[in-house]
């Protein structure tokens, strides 16, 4: 989240983290590029719209998988 430091004064985070005991064991490139360019192309596209907005990060565990939606 910090290296969008300059954008996210105009956005809102709201996290609803539950199960976060549960933890998911791969190498962390496979992870932190997706996430990195879901959340730079959000920030983005609230940039474009209306300057501001909220993104909502939940992480879950349901059915033995963990999810992570990000709206």
């Amino acid at each position: 989240m910090f290296l969008f430091q300059e954008k996210l004064y105009k956005v809102e985070m709201e996290w609803a983290l539950s199960d976060t005991e549960r933890k998911v064991v791969r190498k962390s490139n496979l992870f932190l590029k997706p996430f990195f360019n879901l959340l730079k192309n959000a920030i983005e596209a609230m940039d474009e719209i209306q300057g501001k907005g909220k993104i909502r990060i939940e992480h879950y565990y349901k059915n033995g998988e963990i999810h992570i939606k990000v709206s």
